[in-house]
């Protein structure tokens, strides 16, 4: 269930021309390695194995050179859609229809009532109570926000699990993190571009927050704590051990994909009578 969105003439022309920077990047990029291949006078199809083989000299194999690659900034650059005239044509041409429609021509009739609209602008705005998922099920959850904290103190107070720090400890990791990232560019692991990458300018400080096992109480259920650490001090960090530890994790016998991979090793099973 969905409102009925609103027409946005913005939205729409702004992930047009994402859309069209995408198709640019990736005939820049083409005609990039025809102009290396056509200077090193070979066919652009063997230019991709001399680019294997070159990586190989460099002791860089091409599973490295992807690695990094992965972990770096994204770019920042546009090439000129007046480079490539079908591209130029193509957003000119769709911009133009986007631009000429107007709000009168789009019928579009709310899938809400004004009672439905009034009711949804209202819970917009309480603020007494919490919703979330609950920790199994798929079920929605709304707890009053005394309840809802309580459950969450429940996690805090236990002295041993956690423990009240008395100013915050960002910096001092940061510069634990950065000492580690030096060594690692040092040592040629990473690239500086991965070290970069890597140290967080601005970083986050991670929030918990719990979801209510309604599974073992409706009146006063537990809560689940998860730790959200996007865009905090580690999270860049994680995804490179991580890199190192799924081929890993793949490999363990207790490996299991999903449910499908479960019912599938059962299948394979013979248990006697």
């Amino acid at each position: 269930f969905v409102p009925t969105p609103h027409f946005n003439k913005f939205g729409w022309i702004k992930d047009l021309n994402l859309f069209a920077r995408k198709l640019a990047l990736h005939v820049f990029k083409e005609k990039k390695k025809e102009r290396e291949a056509k200077n090193l006078g070979v066919s652009s199809e063997d230019y991709v194995h001399l680019e294997n083989i070159l990586a190989l000299l460099d002791e860089c194999p091409p599973d490295a050179s992807n690695f990094f690659t992965q972990f770096r900034h994204k770019i920042k650059f546009t090439p000129s859609f007046s480079d490539f005239s079908n591209i130029e044509v193509f957003v000119n041409l769709v911009t133009s229809e986007i631009e000429s429609i107007k709000h009168k021509d789009l019928c579009w009739e709310s899938n809400l009532s004004r009672y439905e609209q009034r009711a949804l602008k209202e819970l917009q705005d309480v603020r007494n109570i919490v919703i979330k998922q609950s920790d199994k099920g798929g079920n929605l959850v709304i707890m009053d926000i005394k309840d809802y904290v309580t459950m969450c103190m429940v996690h805090l107070n236990d002295r041993e699990g956690y423990r009240l720090l008395e100013s915050d400890p960002t910096s001092l990791f940061s510069k634990k993190l950065e000492t580690l990232l030096v060594q690692g560019e040092q040592l040629k692991i990473i690239s500086t571009t991965n070290q970069t990458f890597l140290l967080p300018q601005y970083p986050t400080i991670p929030t918990l927050y719990c979801l209510p096992k309604v599974h073992k109480s409706l009146t006063l259920p537990p809560g689940h704590p998860i730790i959200s650490g996007n865009n905090s001090l580690t999270e860049r960090i994680s995804e490179l051990v991580d890199h190192y530890l799924r081929p890993l994790v793949l490999d363990t016998p207790s490996y299991v994909r999903d449910t499908q991979h479960v019912l599938h090793q059962l299948s394979q099973i013979q248990v006697p009578p």
